[in-house]
């Protein structure tokens, strides 16, 4: 009797390994395929931008990056303003054509055409982060579960506030944190400053605009309950008026957990991403950053 339990143990173990190697196997392949899709965007993007190309710099490109120099490279022994390091970050980008009829920056014409949710492309040089960032303001959260084509997906595809607009001075994409640091799986490393160092900024193009940003603050940060006292930064959408901006850049700098050399002034265009985070429940990371270019 005894034997036999063991054996009836020993199958019921060997099944559940064999469905947890299954769930995994599952799992992995669809990062895989959902990862795949999303490079072969980033090929068409890629592909468009070099026949695009007319050789102009986009302003903060080289003529940004022409003498500077790192500490390093540096032979006079004296430290270079950090600042003047961060600059040397900067990746060289060519000024995009626009269509004549449209005013669309061309090489995002093709993605467009095949969804027209798209309302542009997030890049940060170094990280995964390289995805464009959906916009469904009849339905929110669409793509919180699906990828750029529709399809459904656990990774989903980063998606812009339904209530934000160019005429707010803010926007606040938000973007699944992946354990295998796709979409905004790298964002929670900000928390170090040397992260921030070595990648102070952020590329965001609209469909019609191009926009280089400087990261300002990160912070960790909740969905809070009713009474709770904290800095709700999600309940802002628009940052055109004075006191309101006033309200958010103090509630920016009491949260950041280190400073920066850029400080957020009253008419700036801010860009904010959100991501979960687990220390503590319905826990949030964030990255601030302001337009430069």
């Amino acid at each position: 009797m005894k034997r036999k339990l063991n054996n009836i143990l020993i199958v019921l173990l060997t099944g559940v390994f064999l469905f947890s190697c299954g769930k995994i196997l599952v799992t992995l392949i669809g990062q895989y395929r959902e990862d795949h899709a999303f490079q072969m965007l980033i090929e068409d993007l890629e592909a468009a931008y070099a026949a695009d190309g007319n050789g102009e710099t986009q302003a903060g490109g080289a003529d940004q990056n022409k003498g500077s120099v790192s500490k390093e490279e540096d032979q006079s022994g004296e430290d270079i303003d950090t600042k003047e390091n961060r600059k040397a970050k900067l990746k060289l980008r060519d000024a995009m054509q626009r269509d004549d009829e449209t005013g669309m920056l061309v090489p995002y014409q093709s993605l467009y055409e095949k969804n027209p949710d798209l309302y542009g492309w997030i890049t940060i040089e170094g990280t995964k982060v390289n995805y464009p960032v959906m916009y469904t303001p009849q339905d929110p959260e669409y793509y919180l579960r699906r990828a750029f084509d529709g399809t459904e997906t656990e990774s989903g595809t980063p998606f812009l506030d339904s209530a934000c607009s160019e005429e707010g001075n803010l926007y606040v994409i938000y973007g699944h944190r992946m354990k295998n640091r796709t979409m905004f799986g790298s964002l929670p490393f900000y928390e170090k400053k040397k992260y921030w160092e070595e990648h102070p900024y952020i590329y965001f193009d609209t469909l019609y605009e191009q926009g280089t940003y400087e990261v300002v603050a990160a912070f960790y940060s909740k969905i809070y309950e009713d009474g709770e006292k904290g800095f709700r930064y999600y309940n802002y959408k628009d940052l055109s008026d004075e006191e309101v901006f006033a309200a958010f850049r103090e509630g920016v700098e009491e949260s950041a957990m280190y400073e920066t050399d850029e400080v957020l002034e009253y008419g700036d265009q801010v860009l904010l991403l959100s991501t979960c985070s687990y220390h503590t429940e319905e826990g949030r990371f964030v990255v601030v950053a302001k337009k430069l270019y």
